[in-house]
């Protein structure tokens, strides 16, 4: 049977001990961490930064391998901007309201038959995601090459639309 000063003596020398190692690995995780270069490149597919919740309020990163986006959220949870490049690899940035309803767009507009060729480019508004109450201004490539033409344009709820072109 083990004695009661033995068993004083090993949980001092336990104790010691231990507070020696926490002590020794605190100071030497310490050195390393600001002795350390910076690293130069980071990759991964996804980053996302996250608020004192623990909520994600913004990312970044590569959907489907192939196209770069940029997101940010509201306390929600809601997707409120997002940026990223479209099938030909131009930019688009939307804004979303409180309601997920997009509205503006800003950047390439690309066609139904997208190709390099495309090359127009818009900023509009709408109402409250109602495709038909809209406002925008833009550049429109025209059928001759090197062309472009300047607009403004406006459509009401009833889809009625007045846009000024320069002849």
């Amino acid at each position: 049977m083990i004695k009661t000063t033995q068993t004083i003596t090993l949980f001092l020398v336990a104790l010691v001990a231990g507070f020696a190692g926490g002590a020794l690995s605190v100071r030497v995780l310490t050195r390393s961490k600001t002795g350390k270069q910076a690293v130069d490149v980071i990759q991964a597919q996804r980053f996302q930064a996250v608020g004192n919740d623990g909520r994600i309020r913004a990312e970044f990163g590569v959907e489907n391998g192939e196209t770069p986006f940029v997101k940010m959220f509201g306390l929600d949870g809601g997707e409120r901007f997002w940026m990223i490049l479209d099938n030909v690899d131009e930019p688009i940035m939307m804004m979303k309201d409180v309601k997920g309803n997009i509205r503006t767009y800003w950047g390439h507009e690309t066609s139904n038959t997208a190709s390099l060729s495309d090359d127009d480019w818009v900023l509009g508004f709408s109402a409250l995601n109602n495709e038909d109450a809209m406002a925008q201004v833009g550049v429109l490539k025209r059928s001759l090459p090197g062309k472009h033409n300047g607009f403004v344009a406006v459509r009401d709820e009833q889809g009625r639309s007045a846009s000024l072109f320069p002849h």
